[in-house]
């Protein structure tokens, strides 16, 4: 059963995603429907570079990005005195599970987030979108299950509050998620919708 701190954490972490939606940004794998389905719609070319390169530069402007605030965050007086431990304990949890079970986590939240793109296209006002966002973050949380950027500041603010791990398991972090997150991100959601709508204008 979930604690009801792991709830609360859950329904925390869903307004996060509000506010990535409702403001524009851009997650890694959040909106890899639209990119994909322009590549697929030009005749001739898939236009794999310029995707390689979309996916890659959000991919680490993201996790820099996150870096930064965890270092913010990470000053003494910032959060509470009782953080620091359980960041380093959450860190450590997430380096030492099965390498299976990350990537398998990481193909159920790749899907999500992936999922979430596809929804916010089905619906036109901003209390829908804010609905949608809220629904998949709060899910994406209470699994939980891996989102690369998520789970790498996770380990990046274990390593700032002197969890007993290295930056080799921070970069093996990042390389099992960004895996599992286009299995479930490209295959399972973008490319199914993709074939769909392909299949229906032939």
């Amino acid at each position: 059963m979930y604690k009801r701190q792991h709830i609360a954490g859950a329904l925390t972490f869903g307004v996060g995603v509000v506010f990535l939606v409702v403001g524009r940004s851009e997650l890694f794998n959040e909106n890899f429907f639209d990119p994909a389905a322009k590549a697929v719609d030009q005749d001739g070319s898939w236009l794999l570079g310029p995707l390689l390169r979309l996916w890659i530069v959000t991919l680490v402007v993201n996790l820099i990005g996150g870096f930064l605030f965890a270092f913010v965050f990470a000053v003494d007086g910032v959060l509470p005195s009782a953080s620091a431990h359980a960041l380093a304990r959450t860190a450590e949890e997430i380096v030492h599970r099965p390498m299976r079970g990350m990537f398998a986590s990481a193909i159920i939240g790749g899907a999500l987030v992936s999922l979430l793109s596809y929804l916010l296209q089905g619906v036109n006002s901003v209390r829908s979108r804010i609905t949608m966002a809220y629904i998949v973050g709060f899910l994406l949380a209470l699994g939980p299950f891996d989102h690369v950027i998520v789970t790498a500041i996770h380990v990046f603010f274990g390593l700032l509050f002197d969890a007993q791990i290295g930056y080799g398991a921070l970069a093996e972090t990042i390389v099992v998620a960004t895996a599992g997150n286009f299995v479930g991100g490209i295959g399972l959601v973008t490319f199914t919708h993709v074939a769909q709508v392909v299949g229906a204008e032939d």
